[in-house]
């Protein structure tokens, strides 16, 4: 075999090298951006799924933290209710808006320092108050209380809101 490596062989090889070395240089830097733009593309998939997905799951964790407050205050949501139909229209349950109305009469009370004691009858505890003005208007809500806590009376559970506003209006402070 004779090989001959004259100046045009030699320039003609290097070239073809040369130009297959570009050749393949550019292919694979278009395969490399290729892969550079596929990797971004699936970044930005990515991260807007991640987006998508985390108000997904801030919505669903809301509205989960909603529901379960929701089923634990229920009890007292239905209480609460409740005692707003009872106080609007005490005569459909008048032992019920008694105790009610009671128990609203003696906070308002107790804000104004005369706290009745567990072991007092509302007699026991009217006998406490030292304002005439105020001790009239407790012992006539007391009066109906008891008709309608201890006798069912609805006419007598119809004035306690009445009789309450007007011991709350009654400014004296004990």
């Amino acid at each position: 075999m004779d090989f001959q490596y004259d100046f045009s062989h030699q320039r003609a090889l290097t070239f073809s090298t040369v130009s297959q070395g570009r050749l393949k240089a550019a292919r694979l830097r278009y395969w490399i951006e290729g892969r550079y733009a596929a990797l971004l593309a699936a970044a930005r998939h990515s991260r807007n799924r991640i987006r998508e997905a985390s108000r997904s799951w801030a919505i669903g964790a809301g509205a989960a933290v909603a529901a379960l407050l929701l089923v634990l205050k229920l009890g007292r949501l239905r209480r609460v209710l409740n005692e707003f139909r009872l106080a609007r229209n005490p005569a459909r349950a008048p032992q019920s808006a008694a105790t009610l109305w009671y128990g609203r009469l003696l906070s308002v009370l107790a804000g104004r320092g005369w706290r009745k004691s567990p072991a007092q009858s509302p007699a026991a505890f009217l006998a406490t108050i030292d304002d005439p003005g105020l001790r009239s208007a407790v012992a006539a809500f007391t009066t109906h209380y008891q008709r309608a806590r201890f006798g069912a009376s609805a006419p007598d559970a119809a004035q306690l809101p009445e009789l309450f506003a007007k011991v709350k209006s009654n400014r004296v402070i004990g």
